[in-house]
């Protein structure tokens, strides 16, 4: 029997409240630090004069440990709007995503996780699981395939800006497989909710 899911359309046109998300995440809530790597190679291709105020907590992240997912998120609320000027920021961290699947599937995690994939998105799908569990804590990713070009995606305690950083990771790693990509949503709280994905 199918779910009572109410799938809607994402907005993109509004503002993300930092001070919501941050509340919301639990303290020990972590991500690995080569996720930093990746905000702080855009930062510095940024005019330094735009991001001098940004406070980077701090020396080094190393790839493979865990840090605070706060901490991340502090910085990608200071920086991804310079990223993306005058785009509303639920936009903005929407094409932030759009690079998360080609940025990671290029580190070597990555290369662990999804392997060589070629071009099959349906294996790339199936591998989402893994890769969120390699990468973040709390969170749980489930993905079910109902036909062809049509997946479900159920997350579970993915704090981190669900709703709309991760809509746009799936949506860049459909188009990094050369599709376009319609995605709804149905939203169970800030932390869970279930993608619906055809291409």
């Amino acid at each position: 029997m199918d779910h009572p899911y109410e799938f809607r359309k994402p907005d993109f046109t509004g503002e993300v409240d930092p001070a919501h998300y941050l509340r919301a995440t639990p303290e020990d809530a972590t991500c690995k630090g080569l996720y930093f790597h990746s905000m702080l190679d855009m930062m510095a291709k940024l005019p330094k004069d735009r991001v001098a105020d940004i406070v980077i907590e701090r020396p080094r992240y190393l790839p493979f440990l865990d840090y605070p997912l706060r901490e991340h998120m502090r910085l990608s609320f200071a920086l991804v709007p310079r990223l993306f000027p005058g785009k509303p920021t639920r936009q903005a961290f929407r094409e932030m995503g759009w690079k998360a699947f080609p940025d990671f599937s290029a580190t070597m995690l990555g290369r662990v996780v999804f392997g060589v994939l070629g071009d099959d998105l349906q294996r790339a799908f199936e591998s989402g699981p893994r890769a969120i569990a390699q990468s973040i804590k709390p969170g749980l990713a489930v993905i079910n395939t109902l036909g062809e070009r049509h997946m479900r995606m159920e997350y579970y305690d993915i704090f981190g800006i669900l709703d709309p950083y991760y809509i746009g990771v799936v949506e860049g790693m459909v188009r990094h497989y050369g599709f376009e990509p319609d995605v709804r949503i149905h939203t169970m709280d800030i932390a869970n909710a279930v993608l619906d994905v055809k291409w």
